[in-house]
């Protein structure tokens, strides 16, 4: 996931520019780097430090070793810690989980990881170390396996070879055959390029969605709407990339037509179509030359409207209120999302954070509406 839907980020590598000869003859392009893939050689580990944990320098022949990469800020990193550190401990002296942190801000970034780390205290309990400053673990593991969300796992066999990447949550049976010695890397590579090859038809998907908003602009406006249409139909992933990029387009123009697909979002059943529309809400109610009339229309229309309450899309929707002063609105929904979380995480304590983040927004409203 990307940081504003749900704590992913990245971004595709940048494609190779090609050489220019100077003389007649035409020069050949560059080759784009080789993609790291199940089967190949795994990189180095270059790391700035080890954090916790004994410092490792190479991989071991006839160990097993887990890297996993996440970042302070994201949440499925967080839930993700509580499974590694138990399979950590399940495969103690045959398989070592190493965290390595990337995708930080620069600024106090070295304080922010370990006061991280020395939070979780046992539930991180495996070896976690973060990126150089040169970003090393990024370019050699990350961008070169392309990809372009956290969390994300490698696993590296008994000989150095990468086995299989993928998301942690899903590594138990691999990362137990792996280290039986039946696992099938052969097949683990093939289903890892079929993967890439539907990663590319999502970019490219996703540029069209780029495209269709130009062409709105442009004034070709059933052609771009239609455009979106099909994209969702094809790639129902992007629903929540297509229903911002329609949100947009309508709210340059057709007000009427803005709060018709609202109300839509708002009541259908697609959660990612739900959060398209509140991070409209939020995003254009908290940025600097938002559209805080839109805002506001997007958040009565969750208010009014969601089929069923969801504690991140009430939440999101609370600042547009809050900025047009609506306190007693914001309150309420605010209130909503409480009740929504209890019903939905009350026995996530990985998301005792977020529980936090209402309330403490919640009192801000109630001081604001008394004047305070």
């Amino acid at each position: 996931m990307n940081r504003a839907s749900g704590f992913s980020r990245g971004a595709w590598m940048a494609a190779l520019t090609l050489a220019v000869a100077a003389v007649a003859s035409a020069a050949a392009p560059q080759e784009e780097p080789k993609l790291l893939a199940p089967g190949d050689k795994a990189p180095k580990l270059q790391v700035a430090e080890f954090i916790k944990g004994s410092e490792i320098k190479e991989f071991k022949k006839g160990h097993v070793y887990v890297v996993e990469f996440w970042a302070t800020w994201c949440g499925p990193c967080i839930e993700g810690i509580p499974h590694l550190t138990k399979l950590a401990k399940q495969h103690k002296g045959k398989a070592t989980v190493i965290g390595v942190n990337i995708w930080e801000d620069e600024e106090d970034l070295e304080k922010r990881v370990k006061d991280f780390v020395a939070k979780m205290g046992d539930k991180m309990d495996y070896t976690v170390a973060r990126d150089t400053e040169a970003k090393a673990m990024t370019s050699t593991w990350m961008e070169a396996a392309k990809q372009n969300g956290i969390p994300a796992a490698f696993i590296v066999d008994k000989t150095g070879t990468v086995a299989w990447i993928g998301h942690p949550m899903s590594m138990d049976e691999p990362l137990q055959q792996v280290i039986d010695g039946k696992f099938d890397v052969k097949a683990s590579r093939e289903s890892f390029m079929q993967e890439m090859k539907k990663q590319e038809e999502m970019g490219k998907m996703v540029e069209m969605i780029g495209t269709a908003e130009k062409d709105y602009a442009a004034g070709k406006k059933d052609e771009a709407l239609a455009a979106l249409d099909s994209i969702v139909a094809k790639q129902p992933d992007l629903a929540m990339d297509v229903e911002g990029a329609r949100l947009r387009m309508l709210a340059s123009d057709n007000e009427q037509g803005f709060r018709d697909h609202a109300k839509k979002l708002a009541q259908g059943d697609s959660l990612n179509s739900q959060f398209a529309l509140t991070i409209f809400s939020v995003s254009n109610a908290t940025e600097d030359g938002g559209n805080k009339k839109f805002a506001l229309i997007a958040a009565e229309t969750i208010a009014d409207h969601l089929k069923a309450d969801d504690p991140v899309v009430l939440f999101y929707a609370a600042p547009a209120f809050s900025i047009h002063k609506q306190h007693k609105r914001a309150i309420t929904v605010l209130e909503r999302a409480l009740k929504a979380f209890d019903a939905k995480y009350a026995k996530d304590e990985n998301m005792a954070d977020f529980k936090k983040e209402i309330q403490d927004a919640l009192e801000k409203e109630k001081k604001a509406d008394q004047g305070g």
